[in-house]
């Protein structure tokens, strides 16, 4: 499924990707698109089976970077778990 990662928005969030240039490797966990018109991505590799420690995430532009399948796109579902709201929650108490 390698396609060009440079046509396709936030949909990639989830998909395991490669930078083309250093072969990096991992899942695609961020999308950042700034007013100049710089898009970027952040992939985050796995863990390493014998030391389990988490790998620092890395940034590339959307240029270098290919979509290789699907990763855990179809099993991570994205909700509205925070961010700017119209209303703030509610505690369930009444001041």
């Amino acid at each position: 499924m390698s396609k060009p990662l440079e046509n396709t928005r936030p949909e990639c969030l989830g998909m395991n990707a490669r930078d083309i240039v250093t072969g990096f490797s991992g899942i695609v966990t961020s999308y950042c698109q700034y007013l100049t018109g710089c898009t970027q991505v952040s992939i985050t590799p796995m863990c390493a089976a014998n030391d389990g420690k988490l790998p620092d995430t890395q940034w590339f532009d959307i240029q270098r970077v290919e979509l290789v399948d699907r990763g855990i796109a179809d099993t991570i579902g994205h909700s509205n778990t925070g961010g700017p709201q119209i209303t703030p929650p509610t505690s369930g108490r009444h001041v």
